[in-house]
């Protein structure tokens, strides 16, 4: 064997073996979620001669954590299959601006702790919490194979465009403006015993319904009916998560 095929094959061992070791101190795993409390309506608001985000915007509060539930049974199932040996626990949803609260526990990219959580989650003999919450992204939509989009969004919710000329690539029907629902969200898995940010995970999903679609020539915002919106949101929300979760434990399979 040469010089070089026993290097690689020794740098292949201790990649591997660092793998397990990692692998291995996941004992336990606790998973946090608040993002559905509200829901955003952004609607694009053409201004010429500036960069400044001027999209008009409206909140929605929710009256149950149906998108939090979403997101936590969508971890809990990934986790399942990353790792179907450990033990994973679903948190109930913080209240807001309460200690568990993510906008409190996570800032500037630091975990705070203001209450007890980790020294409860230490006590229960858990290696791991999981934070799923709300990110803030430029918006950027495909459709018809361009990019689309203006502005910024955070968590869940809608984005309206009443402007843009859409066609149906079916028909050719001809519309004006679309509706994208989106889950911009971000995991984060701090190590209980630490604590550190072991590592962070951007979810940025969304889908495009062009008003071209609406065969009773409505706008965009009716696209989609009431319940159409709110299951593409869940939708989406645990298809991100769910696909976020190997990258989040720096798994590469």
């Amino acid at each position: 064997m040469n010089r070089i095929a026993a290097t690689t094959i020794l740098s292949l061992l201790l990649a591997l073996h660092g793998t397990v070791c990692a692998q291995a101190q996941v004992r336990k795993i606790a998973v946090l979620s608040r993002i559905g409390d509200v829901l955003t309506v952004d609607v694009y608001r053409q201004r010429t001669g500036t960069t400044i985000d001027s999209n008009a915007r409206e909140t929605v509060a929710l009256a149950t954590p149906t998108l939090d539930h979403a997101a936590l049974f969508a971890a809990q199932d990934a986790l399942a299959r990353l790792y179907p040996n450990v033990p994973v626990t679903l948190l109930g949803v913080p209240a807001a601006g309460s200690e568990n609260d993510p906008a409190r526990l996570l800032a500037d990219g630091n975990f705070r702790q203001p209450g007890g959580l980790l020294s409860a989650l230490k006590r229960e003999s858990y290696t791991h919490l999981v934070v799923v919450s709300k990110h803030r992204a430029p918006a950027r939509f495909q459709l018809g194979g361009r990019s689309v989009g203006s502005g910024y969004l955070t968590g869940l919710g809608f984005y309206v465009d009443q402007a843009l000329r859409t066609s149906r690539s079916d028909t050719g029907e001809v519309g004006r403006g679309f509706l994208a629902p989106y889950a911009y969200l971000k995991l984060t898995v701090i190590d209980v015993e630490s604590p550190d940010l072991v590592r962070e995970k951007e979810v940025l999903e969304s889908s495009v319904s062009s008003a071209a679609r609406n065969e009773q020539g409505l706008g965009p915002w009716e696209a989609l009916t009431a319940a159409q919106k709110l299951a593409t949101l869940q939708e989406l929300t645990a298809e991100g998560v769910a696909a976020a979760i190997p990258g989040a434990f720096g798994a590469t399979k």
